[in-house]
């Protein structure tokens, strides 16, 4: 039986027109004891996120609102490393 919030999030990606699919790791969820602090983004999705192209030599960061498919909606912030 298919999960509802698969099919959810199926159904809002293909309405978007785009989607990032992203398996979680022990990194990411804070269990290696790493000093990472949230999600690792894949090179080139950050136009998903925010407007602001990474830029060499600055640190941006940009505040995002995130709607889960079970309604939950969750504030956050996506920092773009400095290009090199």
């Amino acid at each position: 039986m298919p999960s509802p919030y698969c099919e959810r999030a199926i159904n809002d990606a293909l309405r978007q027109g785009r989607a990032l699919l992203k398996f979680i790791s022990p990194n990411d969820a804070g269990l290696t004891g790493s000093h990472q602090c949230g999600f690792y983004l894949p090179l080139g999705s950050w136009e998903m996120f925010t407007p602001q192209a990474p830029e060499n030599g600055k640190n941006h960061k940009h505040s995002v609102k995130i709607l889960w498919q079970d309604g939950t909606v969750t504030e956050s912030a996506v920092d773009l490393p400095p290009s090199t």
